[in-house]
């Protein structure tokens, strides 16, 4: 599960989508471009990996099924 980290100027990246948006309103794809690839930079680094807890003892499966929809053996 990944985790979002919130920006620390929310205003400012609000700033940044908008002018994203504003240059590719007006066809300027190289600056369209620049800008994309500047917001992919900074979301990757607020993305970060968020590993689940894990119980301190992991219960175990008691009786197990038997294998079904399979090609061999009896049904």
């Amino acid at each position: 599960m990944y985790a979002v980290d919130q920006p620390a100027r929310p205003a400012d990246s609000c700033a940044e989508h908008g002018a994203l948006v504003d240059a590719v309103a007006r066809g300027d794809a190289e600056r369209a471009r620049t800008l994309a690839a500047q917001l992919a930079e900074r979301a990757g680094a607020a993305h970060r990996l968020r590993r689940p807890a894990r119980p301190a003892t992991v219960p175990r499966v008691r009786d197990a099924q038997r294998a079904v929809n399979t090609t061999g053996g009896r049904n």
